[in-house]
């Protein structure tokens, strides 16, 4: 058995990323060969969003200093990470569709053997505008969300882009293409 693919996704804050997956993720629920796991955040689980697994900042740093992470990151005042139980997954043939941070890039390079990299983008108006709609950050929040630029993180990868300005559908339309076809492709070369 092939191993699976980390799905490493990527954008900008207010690209629409938690819809696109949240598409994809209902579009593939009968293939057993996807997951798309939760991230554990150190934000309230009422705070809206994705859905995710809320743990206190110490709770998280004493699951980070066990190993509990295969990966983690810092942004925005809070901290992300997924379970190192993932890599069992990835072992046994899943392919993981992970929603992550640019910043994590060059760590997933090291922990993942089989990564491929989405980049969600839209344009700026409509980034804008959707981190207005959410209404989860406050204006000086939003306005930081948008001054934030990581830029240093394509060096060395490929990076496949799905463009999320339109309509919702047509980004989950592309997007769950591109996640099966790149699995194809990945099983192939193994």
């Amino acid at each position: 058995m092939n191993p699976g693919v980390f799905f490493a996704v990527v954008g900008a804050s207010g690209v629409g990323k938690d819809t696109v997956l949240g598409g994809a993720r209902d579009r593939l629920a009968g293939n057993a060969a996807f997951a798309f796991p939760q991230r554990y955040i150190t934000r309230p689980q009422d705070a809206g969003g994705e859905n995710h697994l809320a743990l206190s900042e110490p709770d998280f740093r004493q699951m980070q200093d066990r190993g509990g992470f295969c990966l983690s990151w810092s942004a925005h005042r809070l901290h992300y990470g997924f379970s190192r139980h993932l890599l069992t997954e990835l072992r046994n043939g899943t392919h993981l569709v992970c929603n992550v941070s640019r910043t994590s890039i060059a760590e997933a390079t090291s922990v993942f053997d089989r990564l491929e990299i989405i980049e969600i983008t839209a344009d700026r108006d409509t980034i804008a505008e959707r981190l207005r709609l959410r209404g989860r950050e406050s204006a000086v929040d939003v306005s930081a969300r948008q001054a934030r630029h990581v830029t240093d993180w394509r060096t060395g990868h490929t990076v496949h882009t799905v463009c999320n300005d339109g309509a919702a559908q047509d980004a989950i339309t592309a997007m769950t293409g591109l996640l099966l076809r790149l699995s194809d492709q990945s099983g192939q070369a193994a």
